[in-house]
């Protein structure tokens, strides 16, 4: 019997994590939202040359973009919302050759690999390549984040 109660102990211990994990997701990303802009504005004299559209979660790109910015002193336009959504925007921009992009980062791989294949990838050889497995790179112009 004493076996029977460490099971269900386990089992109300695992469901209340799973609970408290679903209630942190409800409650940071499931409300709809219209896109999101931030401007990060730099310091006088820098480059505010730098358009960053991203599906990560707002707090993780602020946090990038604030160390980026204390790093090179390069200010940067977030442009956020899903990955459809940025992707129908890129796609559209492309289309209409007035594309503002400059870096693009979301969840679904096969859009870098259609990007490249259609010539809208710029090349950049990143040293920080080699610290990639090959299933996770396309050198010169994409890997994961």
């Amino acid at each position: 019997m004493n076996k029977y109660i460490w099971v269900f102990l386990v089992i109300i211990v695992a469901g209340i994590f799973v609970a408290i994990s679903f209630f942190d997701l409800l409650q940071n990303d499931t409300e709809l939202k219209p896109e999101i802009i931030v401007t990060t504005l730099p310091e006088a004299g820098t480059d505010t040359g730098v358009t960053w559209y991203t599906s990560i979660p707002l707090r993780h790109a602020e946090s990038l973009v604030n160390a980026f910015t204390t790093e090179t002193g390069i200010g940067v336009e977030i442009i956020r919302d899903s990955t459809f959504i940025i992707n129908e925007r890129l796609m559209s921009e492309i289309e209409n050759g007035a594309t503002e992009a400059d870096v693009l980062t979301i969840a679904d791989i096969g859009i870098f690999i259609e990007l490249k294949n259609q010539g809208h990838l710029m090349k950049y050889d990143s040293p920080h390549y080699i610290k990639y497995a090959e299933e996770y790179k396309d050198p010169g112009y994409w890997a994961v984040f």
